[in-house]
């Protein structure tokens, strides 16, 4: 499949490949266009299925990653995002729920489904007060999902810790 940087985006044209990939959960439909985020074609770019063009020059997966080097934390979020995709799960942005992705479980995803988690990528040496916590953990709580914080240490191992709230 065949793709076209554009800004922050990889827009795929007419593929055939663009409804099972849709189906999977990568990607979305906007204006007639598929857009792909830079954390998913950079997945796709390292499984094979995606050749990515600029300016109708085709790039390598270290030019991709230099133009998403400007994202905050970048690296640290695609191994995050390539970890729970090689497990199965469907990972999409979770900004407008404060946390870096939301998550759907193995075989849950559809356009019109809900997630399961919020997943939230943090270094290993990252510092959180409690009262910030618990605003993290009520909002979590209050659209129905498990909060799970993905720390990455400097080798790039990442340990999952789910956090909830006991109400008695």
């Amino acid at each position: 499949m065949l793709g076209e940087l554009r800004d922050d985006k990889v827009i795929v044209g007419s593929d055939p490949q663009i409804q099972r990939l849709l189906q999977r959960g990568f990607g979305v439909e906007v204006e007639g266009r598929y857009e792909l985020s830079l954390l998913e074609a950079a997945f796709l770019m390292e499984r094979g299925t995606l050749e990515v063009e600029e300016r109708r020059r085709q790039i390598d997966k270290k030019t991709l990653w230099k133009k998403a080097v400007d994202e905050e934390d970048f690296h640290r979020r695609y191994e995050v995002y390539r970890d729970l995709r090689t497990r199965g799960y469907v990972v999409k942005t979770g900004f407008k729920f404060g946390a870096h992705f939301r998550v759907y479980d193995k075989g849950e995803f559809s356009q019109k489904g809900h997630s399961t988690f919020l997943v939230h990528t943090l270094p290993e040496d990252a510092v959180m007060s409690l009262p910030e916590l618990a605003r993290i953990v009520r909002l979590t709580q209050s659209v129905k999902k498990r909060l799970v914080f993905a720390v990455v240490d400097s080798e790039a191992d990442i340990t999952y810790f789910q956090i909830d709230r006991i109400i008695p």
